[in-house]
């Protein structure tokens, strides 16, 4: 039987490497929310300020294997914003509210910038 040299050492540096590539994808996914987030802020409907100041990208965690950063707002209003309503609300007020997208749009139109910040980040 032939005896294999330097397989601990080939076994650690692929562990580090996981561990590295691990981590550098959690700072990818981190930072193309970011950036997300900031193209979000840019399209968002401006009146006050309040609902670019409220749109913001959560920390990155792992669901099902996958690392995945939520970008989002908690205002009650930024859904009829990004869809439209058209319907009476709960004081039985009725709205013909058109939609004025600004969630969708810098997804559609920068999905290969935030791929690209992931991957370069995946590559370090």
């Amino acid at each position: 039987m032939t005896a294999i040299k330097g397989m601990s050492e080939l076994k650690a540096a692929f562990k580090e490497l996981g561990q590295k590539f691990g981590k550098n994808t959690v700072v990818g996914v981190a930072l193309a929310a970011q950036s997300y987030a900031n193209d979000v802020k840019v399209l968002s409907p401006y009146k006050t300020g309040t609902l670019r100041r409220s749109i913001h990208a959560e920390p990155p965690e792992e669901v099902k294997g996958a690392v995945v950063c939520y970008v989002g707002t908690d205002l009650p209003y930024a859904r009829r914003l990004e869809f439209g309503f058209a319907d009476k609300d709960k004081k039985g007020r009725t709205y013909n509210q058109p939609a004025r997208p600004y969630f969708r749009p810098p997804l559609d139109q920068n999905r290969d910038k935030y791929l690209k910040i992931i991957t370069e980040q995946m590559t370090r």
